[in-house]
């Protein structure tokens, strides 16, 4: 449930909602300090054009991280290796790239990405073996299971997408998740919660609510 989750899961979903919401990629993305403080936050604007001072938006570029890195690009060197950039969705090599340049040192995220997810560059080539990162996968199976199912039904919808190639990828690690989130996109789950205009809180507990109760009965 939404009270069991750590303020920076919290602040990255409601980012994620808040992308939603405008009809962007449910992703969000915040920079933390080494006393859990929020330095920043970030979603994903690929598909709109209302983005804070600071981000960027309407492009391909626009992702979550980028935007909640962008905002700390200039930190201290000592307070950057003591942040931590958590993020819903495994980082694109987009994201995963400009999170290693930034001079952060920990990453987490809260579901895996099969057909993206790129933190397997680590140690790949003499550039991306220099730097001691710290790489946190998901801990919390509900909650990767609710971000990936709300990944997938956006995914099904994008038609400028190509979502068989996602979907079979996240399919192969993240089955129930896969499955519900084809339910959500046949149910039109999306485009009905985003014109409620839930909050977060009540989007993610509407969603466990689903999964356990209507989608598994």
């Amino acid at each position: 449930m939404w009270i069991d989750l750590a303020a920076p899961w919290q602040a990255c979903l409601e980012e994620a909602w808040a992308a939603c919401l405008v009809g962007s990629m449910p992703i969000g993305a915040v920079v933390v300090d080494e006393h859990g403080k929020i330095l920043s936050r970030g979603r994903n604007h690929r598909r709109d054009d209302l983005a804070e001072k600071g981000e960027i938006c309407g492009n391909h570029l626009a992702h979550a991280e980028i935007n909640a890195l962008l905002k700390v690009a200039d930190l201290d060197k000592a307070t950057a290796h003591k942040s931590a950039l958590y993020t819903t969705l495994q980082p694109c090599p987009l994201c995963f790239s400009a999170f290693y340049m930034s001079g952060l040192r920990d990453l987490r995220y809260a579901a895996r990405d099969a057909y993206g997810g790129s933190d397997d560059l680590l140690g790949k080539t003499p550039y991306f073996s220099l730097k001691p990162i710290h790489v946190v996968p998901p801990q919390d199976e509900e909650l990767e299971r609710m971000i990936a199912a709300l990944f997938i039904a956006d995914t099904l919808a994008d038609i400028n997408y190509q979502p068989g190639l996602v979907v079979d990828a996240e399919r192969k690690i993240l089955p129930i998740a896969v499955e519900f989130g084809e339910f959500l996109y046949n149910e039109k789950w999306l485009p009905r919660m985003a014109q409620t205009k839930l909050t977060p809180k009540a989007m993610f507990e509407n969603l466990i609510y689903l999964f356990n109760n209507v989608f598994r009965s």
